[in-house]
Formats: C-alpha cells, structure tokens, sequence
C-alpha cells in the first residue's frame, strides 16, 4: 500500500528491470510498478513466470549472455534474486553460493560492460549481522553472520559496494528486517514466519512453540518495504549507502503470534521447554535503528504490526490460492 504517489509518479515510462521477481517481495514490487506506469522487464529461469504488461527473459542470473541483454538500456536494477530459505542452507549451500555470490557478480559484470550508469537496489538481509547483536542495531554495527545464507550476502553486498567505488555503478544495500504481507507463502516456515503461523491460525491448528516468545522482531509490512525500495532507487543520495530497512518499533515474536491470532480469530500457539514435533527456529533478539534511512529519504515505513497482519489476512481471505 503505497502511502504518498507525488515522487514515485518518476516511475511513469521508466525502464526497470527485476530480478528475482516471482518471490514475495517481487511480485509486490512489479505490481506496483505497473500502477506506476513503469516500463518492467523479469528476468526469470520460469517460462511460467509471464506477467500481462511485463517484458520477461527467459533465463538466469547465472547466465552472463542473458544479463548482458538484460542490463542494456535499463535505468533501475532491483536486484532480488537470490536462494532465500534460511534453513534449507546446510543442504543446498554450494547452490547458495552459486546464486547469491556468483549470480550477483555476473549481473554486476554485465552492468560495468553494458550499463554502468545504471541505478542497482541490491536486497539483503539482517542476518548479515549475525545473532549477538546490540539493540537496536545500526548500519556500522559489526558484521559476524553464522548461517551461510548470511555469509553470501554479506559477500554479495560488498561486491556492490566495491563495483559502485571502482567503476561508479550507482548501488544501494538495504538490509531487509522480517517483511510479511499480502501474498506471502503459507506453505512452510522457510520462507515466512508471519505467513506460516497464520496459515496455522486460519486452519485453527494448535501449535508448540519452542520458546519464551519475548524474542524481538523488527516486521516491516510488504507496502511500506516496496516503497521504501521505489524511493531509494530514485535517489542520488543513497548511492554506495547501506540502509536498514524495517520500521525501528519492537515487536516480540509472542506479540506477532498474539496479533494473528486475534485478527483470525482462531487458532491456539503455546510456548513449551521441551522439543515440539514441529521445530521453528528462533535467533537472538533484533531491533532496528532506521534513522540513517528517515534522514535520507525524509520518509519512513507507516505500518502497524496490527494493520499489516490485518491487510495480510484480509488479502488471504480474498486470494487463497495465492499463499
């Protein structure tokens, strides 16, 4: 839900192109895009993947023909591509590496060739910071990830970083906090804790919970994260800049669990000591200091924990074959 449309309406005509934009958080930024009369390209290894008004090419990341085709002429790169379940990491890590380091290099290559004036939005992660954080957590904190889904993206972000100091490719790194919303998968844990639990809470499951729930979250709603991606493109100023991108408000993992749960109206979560059937991992606490991206933009995410978890239910209610 797009809060203010005056500055984004520089998307109307613009060439855009996305990677990675059949996952949650892309397929929301194309939608918007598109409202915006922006002029999209989808870069995607699934023919299944043609949207109405999106230009799609047909490959990988991976594939330095197919991003050197892809890069020419565009003036915004969202760069989402990427291995994104946290847990499946110890099974599928050289996969992991393959997408998230050597992917990200073969697109940062094909702009240095083709298009180096062209503005790239690279979409990180918090557990870049690893788990033994001090809250709330700011852009110079130091960097110590333990998954390797951490790792690679702290890799991949200095590669951005370095491509942008070398040879002036304009790039911006947001470091993404816990986005739920509309659209988000229900099916597993792996991709979406908010979703998972609602899917729960809408099937009126009980859950166990291995956990004391007071872990703290930093949950940014779907809308206020594709805006902020939307304005940070459009700016000069972010260019060689990491951002936090979450809304700076603490919630615990129990108050989430609480929020879905009354907005159902279903469903039963208890927290246990001992090792439920169905294990949700849970890292140490996290909050967010945004004001590096409040200072910038002049702007930042809206959202409540309970409006956001509100249009999610109410999106699932309307579209359930979409989560």
């Amino acid at each position: 839900m797009i809060q203010s449309k005056n500055i984004l309406n520089k998307y109307n005509g613009k060439k855009v192109l996305v990677t990675g934009g059949t996952g949650f958080i892309g397929n929301n930024l194309i939608n918007t895009l598109k409202k915006l009369g922006a002029n999209i390209t989808l870069v995607s290894r699934d023919v299944k993947s043609l949207i109405e008004g999106v230009e799609l090419i047909t490959g990988d990341i991976r594939d330095q023909s197919v991003m050197n085709k892809a890069v020419i002429d565009k003036e915004i790169i969202f760069n989402l591509a990427a291995q994104v379940s946290h847990m499946d990491k110890n099974i599928i890590s050289y996969e992991d590496l393959d997408i998230n380091c050597r992917g990200q290099l073969t697109l940062l290559e094909a702009c240095r060739i083709h298009n180096p004036k062209v503005k790239i939005v690279f979409s990180s992660t918090r557990m870049v910071y690893g788990e033994n954080t001090k809250n709330p957590i700011k852009e110079t904190h130091s960097t110590n990830p333990v998954t390797i889904y951490g790792i690679h993206k702290l890799t991949a972000e200095k590669y951005h970083l370095a491509y942008n100091a070398k040879y002036n490719i304009p790039c911006t790194i947001l470091r993404i906090g816990n986005p739920y919303g509309d659209g988000q998968h229900f099916s597993k844990g792996l991709y979406s804790m908010p979703g998972w639990f609602m899917n729960q809470a809408i099937n009126n499951k009980t859950v166990e919970i291995l956990s004391s729930g007071k872990q703290i979250r930093d949950y940014i709603y779907i809308g206020d994260l594709v805006e902020t991606m939307l304005r940070v493109a459009l700016s000069s100023k972010t260019n060689g800049q990491i951002y936090n991108c979450g809304t700076g408000t603490k919630h615990t993992f129990g108050e989430m669990l609480q929020t879905i749960s009354n907005t159902v109206g279903s469903g039963n979560f208890f927290y246990s000591k001992k090792s439920p059937n169905h294990k949700i991992p849970i890292a140490d606490s996290y909050c967010f200091d945004v004001s590096k991206l409040k200072k910038t933009l002049g702007w930042s995410a809206k959202t409540s924990l309970q409006e956001g978890i509100r249009y999610m239910y109410e999106y699932a209610k309307k579209y359930p074959n979409k989560t």
